[in-house]
């Protein structure tokens, strides 16, 4: 199989210790490798970057990096044997179709492969993690595992969405299931035991703090979920305008803050027309 030289941001397992090197990805027999299209950052790897990570640390040198898209550029000869699933696909056996994978395509993936009990996700001892344990999409290719394939962890994109579009999959991914999992009350039992249904309330009202990336993805989210209303608080007037450029239908509270005045200045309100 072939071995492509790949430059790529490692890191070393110390805070601010990262370096450009070339390095070898490999494609195993039971391995994909990709072109790295575009790769985002996450605010975990701002986190790792600034101040290390008890999960990641120990498996240094690893390249960080798992918000991306990339491009099949080769394929084990033994991916379409890897019939039995792991992780969430545990106990089913992978389809011709999911297996069938062809330089040229484009693929996102779901960073963490996770054992899970009774179709809930566990979050402790993964199987492994994209960009801790395996090298991630800080790079200009990047080899995709047996583990990876075989949990159904890769997503093939739509020639109609653009690799920007594309990198906002798996945290687009972690917001639904987040709200997937969060639970309101909707009544109670013949017993008074209270009833919970996980999901957005339809026709309730939503708030969201923080106006960065996943913060918008969960407002778009929110709205598709049958949300009535969704609130954002945000720290300044440069992110309202950029909210209001990209959403609709969005209340937006923000103050002006500085370090002598954080708890002096008034909330500000700005009410889209359909909520006024």
């Amino acid at each position: 199989m072939s071995l492509f030289c790949s430059k790529a941001f490692v890191y070393h397992g110390q805070p601010e210790q990262v370096t450009v090197e070339n390095i070898n990805v490999e494609c195993g027999p039971n391995d994909i490798v990709v072109k790295v299209l575009m790769c985002a950052r996450c605010g975990t790897d701002k986190t790792i970057f600034l101040f290390g990570h008890k999960n990641v640390d120990p498996y240094a040198p690893v390249v960080l990096g798992h918000e991306l898209v990339g491009e099949i550029v080769e394929v084990g000869r033994n991916v379409k044997n890897l019939k039995e699933g792991i992780g969430y696909s545990q106990g089913k056996f992978l389809s011709d179709e999911y297996l069938h994978f062809l330089p040229g395509e484009r693929l996102a993936f779901q960073s963490r492969i996770a054992r899970y009990k009774n179709g809930l996700m566990l979050l402790p001892r993964p199987i492994a993690n994209l960009s801790f344990q395996i090298n991630g999409g800080y790079s200009q290719y990047m080899c995709v595992p047996e583990q990876m394939i075989r949990s159904e962890s890769l997503i093939r994109i739509p020639s109609k969405v653009s690799d920007e579009e594309a990198c906002l999959i798996e945290p687009a991914a972690c917001a639904l299931e987040s709200i997937f999992a969060t639970p309101h009350p909707i009544g109670i039992n013949n017993e008074g035991r209270h009833l919970f249904k996980a999901g957005i309330q339809y026709g309730g009202k939503t708030c969201i703090i923080g106006s960065g990336t996943v913060s918008m993805i969960y407002a778009a989210l929110t709205i598709l979920e049958g949300a009535s209303e969704v609130i954002m608080i945000v720290r300044s007037a440069e992110k309202e305008k950029l909210i209001k450029k990209i959403m609709e239908n969005i209340l937006l509270l923000h103050r002006e803050q500085s370090e002598d005045q954080q708890n002096t200045i008034p909330w500000n309100y700005s009410v889209p027309s359909r909520l006024s």
